[in-house]
């Protein structure tokens, strides 16, 4: 199983259920307002930062339309997360 390693070598745990489902409503929200290859996390709860780019006029716009539904805790990023 994929998990995100911390400074030290640490392993982080795995994200609650609750996290992960608000982390694929932001992101079924992001590819409705623009970013159709935004990916869903995994089921550790990263996302494949390699599928989008963060930078774009269409991510910037897309996040700014899904504030609401964006996660309140940290959304782990990874690129060529499973």
């Amino acid at each position: 199983a994929y998990r995100t390693l911390l400074p030290g070598g640490q392993q982080a745990a795995t994200m609650p259920a609750q996290q992960i489902a608000a982390e694929v409503r932001w992101a079924q929200c992001l590819r409705s307002h623009g970013v159709p290859g935004f990916p869903d996390p995994n089921s550790e709860g990263a996302i494949d930062s390699a599928k989008f780019d963060p930078t774009s006029p269409a991510f910037q716009k897309a996040s700014a339309a899904c504030t609401s539904q964006q996660p309140s805790g940290p959304v782990v990023a990874v690129p060529g997360a499973p």
